[in-house]
């Protein structure tokens, strides 16, 4: 009996840690900041660096429910290079095909990319926009978010990725 005790104290442990470390769901329509002006995402290469921050929200617009991505980009600049931020938004619905012996673990998938308008301005804070479409058969999304510098006639190189919390739509 004392086995069980035992057991049925960690399973309950268990559960109210994984309440407790569940994470925050904004309603649709609230910013999510992502990065900030004191700690942005930055990219360095080819002697130029850019930098980024931003808010995502998905919110209805005239153009149906869409996930839009507020940013502000700022670039220290060594040859024309331009500076911009890439969205993904992730959604909780999605198609995964694996062979029989796999199965499908995936919890977001990739709904839709944009590329906020790419800005050679140095100096400043830029307003740098962007937004995609969300899933309708979804009803959870999250933006994926990367700062990269246009180089021309090479690879753009870009920072890693950092994700947002999710929002319910």
């Amino acid at each position: 009996m004392k086995l069980w005790n035992k057991a049925a104290a960690l399973a309950a442990v268990v559960v109210a840690f994984s309440v407790v470390s569940a994470p925050q769901a904004f309603a649709k329509g609230e910013f999510i900041e992502w990065n900030s002006r004191a700690n942005p995402l930055t990219v360095s290469g080819y002697g130029s660096t850019g930098y980024s921050y931003g808010r995502f929200r998905v919110a209805d617009s005239s153009a149906g429910t869409r996930a839009f991505d507020d940013g502000w980009v700022k670039l220290s600049n060594a040859d024309n290079h331009r500076v911009y931020i890439t969205q993904a938004t992730l959604v909780n619905s999605g198609s995964c095909i694996a062979p029989s012996f796999l199965s499908c673990t995936q919890q977001y998938y990739v709904q839709d990319r944009a590329e906020s308008p790419h800005d050679n301005r140095t100096g400043a804070w830029l307003s740098a926009k962007s937004s995609t479409g969300v899933d309708d058969v979804a009803d959870y999304a999250r933006g994926a978010m990367r700062t990269c510098l246009d180089i021309p006639l090479r690879t753009d190189p870009c920072s890693g990725q950092t994700l947002t919390a999710g929002t319910q739509y």
